[in-house]
């Protein structure tokens, strides 16, 4: 496999977008990601590398919808470290990086279009625009206004202007909500528009963000001393005893679960995600503990069913104890699905356990309302 060096590859990146499309107030500055610094350490698989490129607009090109959902299989489950060196490979610049550090990009927090929707793999696909082409067809995330904008690749040289700044061009492109659901006899967004070649469709419909589904952010006690824990008993669920106390310093802690099904108009996904965090003053911050999704003999069992539209149903694996397990960390996350299909079948349940700051083995219950 080739290497490409980021600095090279960000430098006709920044050229041909100066040249292209002046109209961009914001060119990307070159990433702070060394090339080879990920590689001697990190390690990916170049098939998530195969059918996908890095186009001189700055925005990624999966070359087909299967080679998009064959991808995103192999990145769902990336560390940051891992989703860093990806981007370093392909010479990209995602959302993801370029807005967890915005002014070194040129940008601002206000740049960015998809806020609400706080998922690294989404984030990482898109890039700071929201600009992500499958096969022939390009789109333009635009989550926090309830927007998906397309036009086909052949259209977009010569309304590039108007793309990249969410301007409608009726004659060229659809403008769908940002959690469009191709009809049950689509496979996908992209087999409909092949299908029916449809073009200056507008948005209609209202917008539900995701829910997340979870139990109280329980906290615990700063002193360790009883209560304010999640007490694992033999052979039933986590006994809940909340109790909201602060150390001598004034910091708290807590387990922030979530689990939901998400749809954003290209990106269906099941994930469910533990931080851990403490707070000072009015801050939480990241804190590193031990964190673990469980199954423990049938005790705690953590499972999830889905069925993607035009597929049969599929059962993923039970997690087998201390699956996922991640050490001195501050974020676990099981994704049973990602693709571009929407699901007719969701059902998702989650025991996470972790150390807590007492040292003790503590717990959160997540489920769906699939």
């Amino acid at each position: 496999m080739k290497q490409i060096t980021l600095i090279a590859a960000l430098a006709v990146f920044n050229l041909l977008a100066y040249t292209s499309c002046k109209k961009h107030e914001t060119d990307l500055k070159k990433n702070k990601i060394s090339a080879g610094s990920l590689a001697d350490s990190v390690t990916i698989d170049e098939a998530s590398l195969d059918g996908v490129t890095l186009t001189q607009y700055g925005f990624l090109k999966f070359d087909t919808p299967d080679d998009y959902e064959e991808i995103l299989d192999i990145i769902k489950d990336y560390d940051e470290d891992q989703l860093n060196l990806w981007e370093q490979e392909l010479g990209y610049v995602s959302s993801r990086t370029a807005f967890a550090n915005p002014q070194d990009y040129g940008l601002s927090a206000e740049d960015n279009k998809n806020s609400v929707f706080e998922d690294e793999i989404f984030n990482t696909i898109i890039d700071p625009h929201g600009r992500i082409q499958i096969g022939d067809y390009l789109f333009k995330e635009e989550v926090d206004v309830n927007r998906l904008l397309e036009i086909h690749i052949e259209h977009y040289p010569g309304n590039l202007e108007a793309f990249d700044a969410g301007t409608f061009e009726s004659n060229v492109m659809n403008e769908f909500d940002a959690t469009f659901e191709a009809a049950d006899e689509y496979d996908h967004i992209c087999d409909y528009l092949a299908t029916t070649e449809v073009v200056g469709l507008t948005k209609e419909t209202g917008y539900t963000p995701p829910t997340w589904i979870f139990d109280p952010k329980e906290t615990t006690s700063g002193d360790c001393t009883g209560g304010g824990v999640y007490v694992p008993t033999s052979g039933g669920p986590y006994g809940k005893h909340a109790h909201d106390n602060t150390d001598a310093v004034g910091t708290v802690w807590r387990a922030d679960c979530k689990s939901v099904y998400q749809k954003v108009g290209v990106y269906f996904s099941i994930v469910a995600k533990m931080k851990y965090q403490k707070k000072s003053g009015s801050i939480w911050n990241s804190a590193n503990t031990d964190m673990f999704i469980l199954n423990n003999n049938g005790a705690y069992v953590s499972y999830c069913t889905y069925k993607p539209k035009n597929k049969s149903q599929q059962w993923p694996s039970i997690p087998y104890e201390n699956y996922n397990n991640r050490k001195n960390d501050n974020v676990l996350t099981w994704r049973p699905y990602e693709g571009m299909r929407k699901l007719t079948l969701h059902d998702l349940d989650i025991w996470f356990a972790y150390i807590d700051n007492c040292g003790q083995h503590s717990g959160v219950h997540v489920r769906t309302n699939g």
